[in-house]
């Protein structure tokens, strides 16, 4: 039996990768790869995604600390690399895998200036830990959300609206964080 008759076809349209982009134990399936590359491939995304948290840490504080532009351009961004994974056939693994390189990039950035910075910044001196902690805790509860409804929105609507409702869920945090961009912190960080 060849690779590809051995992996389990998606349920439709290209395939993808099951889990959620936040899962670090991405399942690739119908794409006919060998024993490396299946664990190879996901590493691209945290790998980017770290280079996004830094990138976006740094253009911050040279504005002055302000978290909100940065948020709302990385989630436009963020909305477009979704969009860009999901239309991407299957048989393309370099483009999917530019474009999940995109994904992480746009989306460790947001996550990591919500749940530290944008913490601390909001949280003042006495409230940080306790911002951060709600933040998190949120984003814990989102992860926990997405494994069980994405898993049966994909086994009773496909791929296609899965990755709709991902997209529309990106456009919300788009506009939330819109909504962020003259927002100041109670004390300016020092440039």
């Amino acid at each position: 039996m060849g690779a590809r008759e051995s992996v389990e076809p998606a349920p439709e349209g290209p395939p993808r990768f099951q889990g959620g982009f936040d899962n670090s134990a991405f399942r690739v399936q119908g794409w006919g790869l060998g024993n490396v590359q299946p664990a190879l491939t996901p590493a691209i995304f945290p790998l980017f995604g770290s280079a996004g948290s830094i990138t976006a840490g740094w253009v911050s504080d040279r504005m002055a600390a302000c978290r909100g532009p940065v948020l709302a351009i990385t989630s436009v961004l963020l909305t477009g690399s979704v969009y860009l994974f999901s239309r991407i056939p299957g048989s393309e693994l370099v483009w999917l895998m530019v474009a999940l390189a995109l994904v992480g990039f746009t989306l460790y950035g947001p996550y990591s200036l919500m749940a530290g910075t944008v913490a601390m910044d909001f949280g003042g001196q006495h409230a940080s830990a306790t911002a951060s902690g709600i933040i998190d805790a949120v984003g814990a509860v989102g992860v926990i959300l997405t494994g069980v409804g994405m898993g049966y929105l994909i086994d009773t609507h496909g791929w296609t609206q899965a990755f709709n409702i991902i997209i529309s869920m990106s456009v919300f945090s788009m506009f939330l964080n819109f909504a962020l961009w003259n927002l100041e912190p109670r004390q300016r960080a020092v440039p």
